[in-house]
């Protein structure tokens, strides 16, 4: 009885991730750790940006090359392009097996605020 309530406990609070960035001026590389149970292996991951910005900025998963800012070139899959103003932006990326790394990098944006909520 107790081991199953246990199970039930972990279970709930097995809700996703969370990370502020307060300053959207900088990047910002967050390590992304698997927190839902799931019976399939290659969970999907479901990235919810949400607050606002003074400039654009993009929130992606890094599969491929770089430019020299550090921006992703070819990968639209894997970007989520933020505008100036409100944002409350979502994308969901298919077949992730394991922690994968998830980045915050400004174009324009100096000031505002971000709450970026993964559910995997």
């Amino acid at each position: 009885m107790i081991l199953l309530l246990g199970v039930l406990l972990y279970f709930k609070r097995c809700n996703g991730s969370s990370f502020d960035v307060d300053d959207v001026a900088k990047r910002h590389e967050f390590t992304v750790k698997p927190t839902n149970f799931t019976t399939t292996i290659d969970a999907p991951a479901v990235i919810h940006v949400k607050g606002h910005l003074d400039g654009r900025a993009v929130v992606f998963i890094p599969n491929g090359t770089q430019d020299s800012s550090g921006l992703p070139i070819g990968n639209e899959f894997y970007t989520l392009k933020l505008p100036p103003g409100a944002v409350d932006k979502q994308m969901t990326c298919e077949m992730i097996p394991r922690d994968f790394p998830l980045i915050y990098q400004p174009i324009t944006a100096n000031k505002g605020s971000l709450v970026i909520d993964v559910n995997f």
